[in-house]
């Protein structure tokens, strides 16, 4: 299965249970880290995804730091709440200290970095503003896969060596 009906059928799936979680998210940032190389293809990917699914309307993206005048209307659409923008991409490049996003209630990773507490660290870098206490964090993930063992393993603190082990 190529990566990108993989990451379909992920997004999908979160989309379905979406509803169904016991609190209902009106505003979503996705988090999606760079993936090295020209462009970030998993971004592309999740773009694509909303787009199709919610419309152009709907949310904005962040995908470099160098493109200060779109970057800066981007996050200007996102935070006035009459725009309906309710789901803001922004890949990993693009978190500085200059961002900040207003009425956030959830933040999806999708294409973690092999040590997760990388993403952690890069959001922490742009400021979230939310009307409730605490904004739940979820990792977006395949089953079976390198991702998930080293999910798995940084949760109880190891490290995945260059073989996968």
């Amino acid at each position: 299965m190529s990566d990108s009906s993989l990451l379909e059928l992920n997004i999908m799936i979160f989309w379905k249970g979406f509803p169904s979680l016991p609190v209902h998210y009106d505003v979503s940032v996705f988090y999606v880290q760079s993936c090295g190389g020209a462009g970030n293809p998993m971004g592309d990917i999740l773009d694509d995804f909303v787009n199709q699914r919610f419309g152009f309307e709907s949310y904005e993206r962040m995908k470099h730091v160098f493109d200060v005048p779109k970057n800066e209307g981007a996050m200007s659409m996102f935070n006035d709440t009459t725009k309906g923008r309710f789901i803001f991409l922004i890949d990993s490049r693009a978190c500085l200290p200059s961002i900040k996003l207003s009425s956030v209630d959830v933040i999806i990773i999708y294409c973690s970095d092999w040590n997760p507490t990388n993403d952690l660290r890069v959001l922490q870098r742009i400021s979230i503003e939310s009307q409730s206490e605490c904004v739940p964090i979820f990792r977006l993930y395949s089953s079976c896969t390198l991702e998930e063992k080293a999910l798995i393993l940084a949760k109880h603190d190891h490290i995945l060596d260059s073989n996968g082990q």
